[in-house]
This record gives structure tokens, sequence and C-alpha cells, in this order.
């Protein structure tokens, strides 16, 4: 459910999870495309990390 993916993104940020916030944060918006919610979440997620200087396999488009 998108409560639940939304809460498991915000957990794996607080725990430095960066591949997984983004996974979550991803199928959050796949699992209700039209959720405001779930893009901010998303767009924030990403944000926060190219703020912080993650250079993962994730840019700020989120392709590898």
């Amino acid at each position: 459910s998108l409560p639940s993916l939304l809460l498991s993104g915000c957990i794996a940020l607080i725990t430095e999870k960066c591949e997984e916030a983004v996974t979550f944060s991803e199928a959050a918006t796949c699992t209700e495309s039209k959720s405001v919610v779930a893009w901010t979440m998303l767009g924030n997620t990403k944000c926060l990390l190219a703020t912080a200087g993650y250079t993962g396999t994730y840019d700020m488009l989120g392709h590898p």
C-alpha cells in the first residue's frame, strides 16, 4: 500500500539506506501514479541525497 511504501522510504533514509529509499519512493509513484505525496517524496529523497553528496547508482533523474 502507498502508506507502507512511503513509511519504508522514510525509514530507509533515516537509516542511510539510500538506494532502498529511492526504490521505495519509486514504488510508491508506481503504485499510485497520481499521488502528489508519492511524487513529492521521490523528489525530496533525490534532492536530499544529491545535496548530501550521495554518489550511488542513481542520478537526479533516477537513471542508473
